[in-house]
C-alpha cells in the first residue's frame, strides 16, 4: 500500500516518527510492529487495520484503487490525510449502521 501511495520508506518512517531502518525492518518482517505503529499505518491508508493482513490479494487491489498519492507530502500533511481518512471510515461505518436499523 505504501508504494501504491507513491510514499518512500522515508516518508513512511518521518510520518511515523521512526527511523527509516526501523520501518524497513517491520515492512520486511524482520522485527514485529507494534499495534500503535500498525494503526497510524491504517489510517493513513484509509483502511481497517484487517486490511493489513489481508492475504486475498483481490481485496487488497480494492482499497489500492482508492490510494492517496503521497509522493509530495511532508509528514504533517500525511498526518492530516490520516485524519481526514478517519473521520470518512468512521462516517461510513455510521451510515451502515444506521441502514441496518
Amino acid at each position: 500500500m505504501r508504494e501504491s501511495a507513491g510514499c518512500t520508506q522515508e516518508k513512511m518512517a518521518d510520518y511515523l516518527s521512526l527511523s527509516r531502518s526501523s520501518y524497513s525492518n517491520y515492512e520486511a518482517g524482520l522485527r514485529d510492529v507494534p499495534l500503535n505503529v500498525l494503526e497510524k499505518i491504517a489510517d493513513f491508508s484509509g483502511v481497517g487495520l484487517d486490511v493489513l493482513f489481508e492475504e486475498d490479494e483481490t481485496k487488497v487491489r480494492s482499497v489500492l484503487l482508492t490510494a492517496f498519492r503521497a509522493e509530495d507530502l511532508s509528514a504533517t500533511d500525511m498526518k492530516e490525510v490520516a485524519a481526514f481518512k478517519a473521520i470518512a471510515i468512521e462516517y461510513l461505518k455510521m451510515k451502515r449502521m444506521l441502514e441496518n436499523e
